[in-house]
């Protein structure tokens, strides 16, 4: 019972009131980290590592929801398709047919092959189109970025898919966004193929326009074990395959050569397998946490591990340290040993809760990215905990916490600069005035005492309270 009440006022104390009192502190190393690109680095490692420990934690719900990938290999390619480029029309007919042939009519189909008109191919061109339009709310297109904007080739793309759009086909942009080369976990163009497919009513996406990224999380377990059927030629194979498998959503792309390529947490994947895996989020309902969430959920993980930075110095019984602290060896354990240990213990404390949201991300969906818990956690332990090396306070409630760090720093702060301006104004205040242990102070440090307690005064409690308000109100 006494380690509980303690762990409830340490919980409030070290977690509540000393986060929010670095508010300022913490939102401007984040930021400076966010914007640098080490920052940027760790962010999309973390984003690597959350979403491959929720891929081993996802429901089978929402892996009976993932769509399926038809993947046109090196010998489809050689064999079907002739190793022709642009590939022939009339033999992707034949393959598309037999795809909508043997899924269900509600399926919707889903191109990673260019399949813009080409001259030398229109007889063919016409038949696949026709083909396209006699169900043309289950086919969604790519819509390709010509090589000069504005040329007679890009006015003719236009007015092919305008023409397609109106009569109900989709389009969308067959583009992934990357971070270091690697395809982005959380987010995908707007109109991109994966929202494009999931959409109740088909859009027409232009390519010629900014490319706008919206948050949409891909899914782990798509990449990780998604059903992807290698095309190897054989229409037979794959009309049985797609009998058994009755998807809702198939995805159909080039898995031939290695341009198309890109570097997963599980390996090299296709292109059509990211967006594959962006369409499986939204089927699944992934989602990534509002800032406000994410505000309070790093909250609790502060007031957790402050609560048990008690607990942690007790058990390596920190009583006398401070008075031992005069002979060598226990001085470096103060000043060194302590804190590699307690900076240890943090790390494996924050991969542990990281584990648990891995474990409500794949359960739920619901992402709390564990980059921005780690960088809070770190400017908590190096900020207010003074890397490990301050013991914790001992309050016996909130009131007596709040008063002990809230209420006397702001007492002593004016009465430092009050102290200062009548420096300024009378005599030097004498030792009686000045706080126990003070030495004599002059009139310029006395000045200089109280310019130092408004800079206190400002970045610890004013402009903390002033950054925290404005962030709700954005935030609300």
């Amino acid at each position: 019972m006494k380690h509980l009440h303690y762990f409830f006022n340490a919980f409030f104390s070290e977690g509540f009131i000393a986060f929010f009192s670095l508010s300022l502190f913490c939102g401007a190393l984040g930021w400076l980290f966010a914007t640098s690109s080490v920052g940027q680095y760790f962010s999309s490692t973390m984003h690597a590592h959350d979403l491959q420990r929720s891929a081993h934690w996802t429901g089978s719900d929402a892996v009976a929801r993932q769509p399926v990938v038809v993947l046109i290999d090196d010998a489809g390619y050689e064999r079907f398709f002739a190793g022709q480029s642009p590939v022939s029309r009339a033999r992707m007919q034949e393959l598309l047919e037999t795809i909508a042939a043997h899924t269900p009519t509600s399926s919707r189909i889903a191109l990673d092959i260019d399949l813009s008109p080409v001259a030398a191919q229109a007889f063919a061109q016409a038949d696949l189109e026709a083909f396209l339009l006699q169900q043309p709310e289950r086919w969604v297109l790519p819509a390709t970025r010509p090589a000069v904007l504005g040329s007679p080739q890009d006015l003719a793309l236009a007015q092919w898919r305008q023409r397609l759009c109106a009569r109900g086909v989709g389009f969308g942009l067959p583009y992934v966004p990357t971070e270091f080369g690697y395809p982005s976990a959380t987010n995908q163009y707007a109109q991109g193929l994966a929202h494009a497919a999931t959409q109740e009513k088909l859009p027409c996406a232009d390519p010629t326009q900014p490319f706008v990224t919206r948050s949409m999380p891909l899914q782990g377990a798509m990449l990780n074990t998604g059903v992807v059927i290698p095309f190897s030629g054989d229409l037979q194979q794959l009309a049985q395959m797609l009998d058994g498998l009755q998807p809702s959503l198939v995805f159909v792309g080039g898995g031939w050569g290695h341009l198309d390529l890109m570097g997963t947490p599980f390996g090299e994947r296709y292109g059509v397998q990211v967006h594959a895996a962006a369409a499986a989020g939204v089927l699944g309902q992934e989602r990534m946490a509002t800032p406000l969430q994410e505000m309070v959920f790093i909250w609790i993980v502060c007031g957790l591990i402050g609560a048990l930075r008690g607990l942690f110095y007790e058990a390596i019984n920190q009583e006398r340290i401070d008075e031992l602290a005069v002979l060598p060896g226990h001085q470096f354990w103060r000043n060194t040993g302590r804190p590699i240990l307690f900076f240890v213990w943090v790390f494996f404390l924050v991969i542990g809760l990281s584990e648990v949201t891995a474990v409500v991300h794949g359960q739920t969906g619901y992402w709390v990215s564990s980059g921005n818990v780690a960088v809070f956690v770190l400017c908590s332990v190096l900020m207010s905990w003074g890397g490990g090396r301050w013991a914790p306070q001992r309050h016996t409630g909130f009131s007596h916490a709040w008063r002990d760090m809230v209420i006397q720093p702001i007492q002593a702060d004016v009465n430092s600069v009050v102290r200062a301006g009548r420096a300024l104004l009378g005599p030097v205040p004498s030792p009686s005035e000045l706080p126990r242990h003070a030495a004599p102070i002059t009139r310029w440090e006395s000045l200089r005492e109280g310019l130092l307690s408004v800079a206190r005064l400002a970045t610890e409690t004013l402009l903390p309270m002033a950054s925290l308000y404005y962030a709700l109100k954005e935030l609300a």
